[in-house]
């Protein structure tokens, strides 16, 4: 497993409306909204008990979540 300095993959996942699940290690934890947008583990094998509740998520609050979590950060950039 790589640890993802920043966490694109997650922003990328939850922007195609796709609910995530990540590792607390990584820089996935300041991304990930818990029962939200996903859910943080604190150990590998807590992956899979995860994987229903994601499924049940609104992927479409999902998909807004990250739209306006990234509309912030590049108004916040270029002011």
């Amino acid at each position: 497993m790589w640890n993802q300095p920043f966490g694109l993959i997650v922003l990328e996942s939850m922007a195609c409306s796709t609910p995530v699940i990540g590792m607390h290690c990584s820089a996935f934890s300041g991304v990930i909204v818990e029962g939200q947008s996903g859910f943080i583990c604190a150990a590998i094998n807590a992956f899979v008990h995860k994987i229903p509740a994601a499924l049940r998520l609104n992927r479409t609050q999902c998909r807004h979540y990250v739209k306006t979590l990234l509309g912030r950060t590049v108004r916040q950039a270029c002011s």
